[in-house]
């Protein structure tokens, strides 16, 4: 890195993402039971928007309008703007044991599947083949001290 001082800056500022996503990601998969009537309908509700999401290809086109880097500010925008409107209606029924809160942390899910890949695209796409391994290895970790 000494060689490579913009290297640097981007594995930095990549490490602070994958920490962030993951801490984002895995606290909303620990919250699911809270939101909905049981933990195995509100994941599996979670998995069907992530998967809409990919299918009707949502995830891909936000990253090839925008660009990887855009496409990550885009992303985490959204993502808070869905969390801070969480915060004012949480509790609010709208049927059964469908909250607002619930729905909104659905619509979350499939941009943070977004961030997830277009991440994982940069980092590969930022390093040079001969530290490709290593920044992937260093930003993994950093995951996982989010997660």
């Amino acid at each position: 890195f000494k060689k490579y001082p913009v290297m640097l800056k981007n594995t930095v500022l990549l490490m602070i993402c994958w920490t962030f996503t993951s801490a984002i990601s895995y606290g909303l998969l620990f919250s699911w039971n809270e939101l909905g009537s049981s933990i195995y309908t509100s994941v599996l509700f979670s998995e069907m928007s992530a998967f809409v999401a990919r299918a009707t290809g949502l995830v891909y086109f936000i990253i090839h309008f925008f660009g990887r880097k855009k496409a990550v500010v885009v992303n985490f925008t959204v993502v808070t703007l869905l969390f801070f409107a969480c915060v004012p209606t949480y509790g609010i029924q709208i049927s059964g044991t469908w909250t607002v809160d619930f729905v909104l942390c659905l619509c979350v899910n499939p941009f943070i599947s977004g961030i997830w890949g277009s991440i994982f695209l940069l980092t590969k796409e930022s390093a040079p083949t001969s530290h490709r391994g290593m920044i992937l290895s260093l930003c993994s970790a950093f995951a996982r001290v989010g997660a």
